[in-house]
């Protein structure tokens, strides 16, 4: 009965030669033959009778599946060749270790986002950091003019606001202090992006300035090398075109940058969105906590001082 209901048995798959349809019509004959032999007639007459069909007439399209060994095809829900006998599915059965934990899953994505906020805040945070605003300044602290040596009558001229320098131009910058300031000078050329300290160049320049002040990048400009003749040294201009940005900044206290200049390119960029928050002619005052106590030290509980923030620019030309 197991027989005639479900068709033939699967075939082993380490049997090399396939099993016809005409094995099965053997095996159904074989069994009416057993019943008609044993005398059970009505089992017989049961078999032979047909049975009603709960199915709605007509044609069903059932999916089937290739055999990867014979390529026959068979219903997909048969675990079994057909023809060969080639298991068609695997039962996948997971095991205990392989059960989810959804509560140790969401805790390592959690580690991951707060890893990823870590890394971005690392690397861009002082980007992503909101600059202070700036005030603007009553009147100038810093004046600062740039000087074109006039190599033929060995002297130096002072250029207008505005003037395009070219590549073999040599220049200086003279800075006048209108207080009792410690300057200094931060420079970013047209080709890098570094960010250098051109003032003070010497521990021995690190301090305090007096009103009136005028001080000289670089610091010797005019010397006499021989009895008669003027040498003049300043900044040569070279590198690609474009405009070389020099930002001051003037406090009563010493800052770190001499000692630190890893902090340079940080308090290069902080000063330079607090400038662009606020344009002024001239300048703008900031706390100095804007820049955090690692650049301008102080102890706790003295009052927070200010910085005097002013720019300028070097228009470098073909």
């Amino acid at each position: 009965v197991i027989g005639v209901h479900c068709g033939r048995l699967p075939q082993s798959p380490g049997r090399g030669s396939a099993i016809t349809s005409l094995n099965q019509l053997i095996w159904v004959d074989a069994l009416y033959q057993c019943l008609d032999l044993s005398a059970d007639t009505k089992s017989v007459e049961e078999l032979s009778q047909p049975q009603e069909s709960v199915s709605v007439g007509g044609c069903t399209e059932l999916a089937r599946v290739d055999c990867p060994r014979c390529g026959s095809s068979s219903l997909a829900s048969a675990k079994f060749c057909k023809s060969c006998g080639q298991r068609l599915w695997l039962d996948v059965k997971l095991g205990v270790g392989m059960k989810l934990k959804p509560l140790a899953t969401l805790g390592a994505v959690l580690a991951v986002v707060m890893v990823c906020v870590l890394f971005l805040y690392l690397s861009f945070g002082r980007t992503i950091k909101p600059p202070a605003v700036g005030k603007v300044s009553p009147s100038m602290i810093l004046e600062a003019t740039v000087d074109k040596a006039d190599l033929e009558k060995a002297a130096w001229v002072t250029m207008p606001k505005g003037s395009i320098f070219h590549s073999g131009d040599v220049i200086r910058i003279r800075i006048k202090v209108l207080g009792d300031f410690v300057v200094y000078a931060l420079h970013q050329g047209t080709t890098s992006q570094d960010v250098h300290l051109i003032y003070p160049d010497s521990p021995s320049e690190d301090k305090q300035c007096s009103w009136g002040s005028v001080l000289t990048i670089p610091r010797e400009t005019v010397s006499s090398p021989a009895k008669g003749k003027v040498a003049l040294q300043g900044l040569t201009i070279y590198g690609n075109p474009g405009r070389e940005t020099v930002v001051l900044l003037a406090s009563s206290t010493k800052s770190t940058l001499m000692t630190q200049p890893g902090q340079l390119t940080d308090v290069f960029l902080q000063a330079t969105q607090i400038l662009n928050s606020t344009p002024s002619e001239t300048g703008l005052e900031v706390s100095q906590s804007a820049f955090g106590k690692s650049v301008f030290p102080h102890k706790s509980g003295n009052q927070d001082k200010s910085v005097y923030l002013a720019r300028f620019q070097i228009i470098h030309g073909e």
